[in-house]
């Protein structure tokens, strides 16, 4: 019903032109989705170039649906920047038609970017590959500080690539190579903390996590068959809670904004029923969709994420 009712404001979109004039926003130039995508090019481009991301603060983004004003302001973007793999439908559902003379440049689409399955087992080279098969991907890739590194030059190529910026070349990759040096000491830090790390079983609620599988060997047991579930199918929980219980996991990793809290709360009740003594609580991660809190950035909530990951993971 949400998808029809984007793909009806896409083919009303020429007339919402006419009516409307295309007032607003006028002074975005570059559009962006996810928080990831916002702040790698607003740190290149500084102050020279207005960028604004598509969601509002705090949006569940998965249910997000663009009014016609805001698709119109979109269309006027120099570029707008998004992850793909099924993320952001009303873009791709408009790249022959609002978006047709507007550069979209899809992340996941670029063959520098690893894409994972939700098992975390199986990489994929550009999802635009000739090889793409029916795979579903993790379209969590700025939560893997190796691929974030590749975003980075991804944005940074496609907005020299616009005639108009290109007086502030040297300015932009002066800023963009500083910010891949911090993006390159986070990853080694990432890596330093969790490769060798003795233990490596963490259980989630919302699963945005198959990278960290991929990149450190972390195996997630998920409460919920997917994350569109409200409830797991009490046979999994069950054999969850036990498997919590043996290995003395006394953390559920629940992710800020996403979580289903009623079904936290009862699997914490259980696992404590079962063993009293192994004091199971809620440790919350921040997978970074959108909202980010003021006086934070992409860095500090990563490096929370990580100490997070040490408690979970009982690493000194």
């Amino acid at each position: 019903m949400k998808r029809g009712l984007i793909i009806l404001i896409l083919f009303l979109f020429p007339f919402c032109f006419l009516a409307t004039g295309c007032k607003d926003s006028e002074d975005v130039e570059i559009y962006t989705t996810v928080y990831a995508l916002d702040f790698i090019t607003k740190s290149i481009v500084g102050d020279k170039v207005k960028v604004e991301s598509i969601y509002p603060a705090s949006v569940e983004i998965h249910e997000y649906e663009p009014s016609a004003k805001k698709l119109i302001a979109m269309s006027k973007a120099e570029l707008i920047f998004y992850i793909g793999e099924g993320l952001e439908p009303f873009i791709e559902d408009g790249l022959s038609s609002t978006f047709k003379n507007t550069k979209c440049v899809k992340i996941t689409s670029y063959s520098t970017i690893k894409l994972v399955n939700y098992a975390g087992s199986h990489s994929h080279i550009g999802s635009d590959s000739d090889n793409a098969d029916e795979t579903s991907f993790d379209p969590h890739v700025w939560l893997d500080p190796d691929s974030m590194e590749e975003m980075a030059n991804i944005i940074l190529s496609n907005i020299l690539s616009i005639d108009k910026y290109k007086d502030y070349e040297q300015e932009f990759k002066t800023n963009a190579n500083y910010l891949i040096t911090k993006i390159q000491d986070l990853a080694l830090l990432y890596h330093q903390t969790l490769d060798s790390s003795p233990k490596k079983l963490i259980i989630v609620d919302h699963d945005a996590y198959a990278y960290w599988t991929y990149r450190y060997n972390i195996e997630r047991i998920s409460l919920r068959g997917d994350n569109e579930s409200s409830d797991p199918n009490s046979k999994d929980l069950i054999e969850t809670i036990n498997l919590a219980v043996n290995n003395k996991i006394k953390y559920i990793l629940a992710t800020k904004y996403e979580s289903q809290e009623s079904l936290i709360k009862s699997y914490i009740k259980q696992v404590n029923e079962k063993d009293p003594d192994l004091g199971c609580t809620a440790l919350y991660l921040d997978n970074l969709e959108t909202y980010v809190p003021e006086g934070e950035d992409y860095f500090s909530i990563m490096e929370n994420n990580l100490d997070i990951l040490k408690l979970a993971l009982e690493i000194e």
